[in-house]
């Protein structure tokens, strides 16, 4: 990650906060919710989770939570394909 118009330890500083970032994102928050968030009953997905991935409600909130979760996870094009699937189809429904 490259950031223009900062040098030296200051763009060293935020690049590492990025890569951080980046990297809790990848790692820890999405694999979360793709592995607790899907709905295999009804379709779509559960928003409303508590922090070891229980169903606290099961009321699901706009369809932009299904895009949200596709352009999010789609470096990871494996797990990617079934969530655009299953967001398409709760969309539809």
């Amino acid at each position: 990650m490259k950031l223009a118009g900062l040098q030296g330890q200051a763009a060293k500083q935020l690049e590492a906060v990025g890569e951080g970032y980046q990297r809790s994102l990848l790692q820890d928050v999405l694999p979360f919710w793709v592995d607790h968030a899907i709905d295999r009953e009804c379709g779509g997905f559960l928003t409303a989770l508590d922090r070891v991935g229980g169903v606290i409600d099961t009321d699901k909130g706009p369809p932009f939570r299904s895009s949200t979760f596709s352009h999010q996870h789609e470096r990871g094009k494996d797990r990617t394909e079934k969530m655009d699937e299953r967001a398409c189809s709760f969309s539809l429904s």
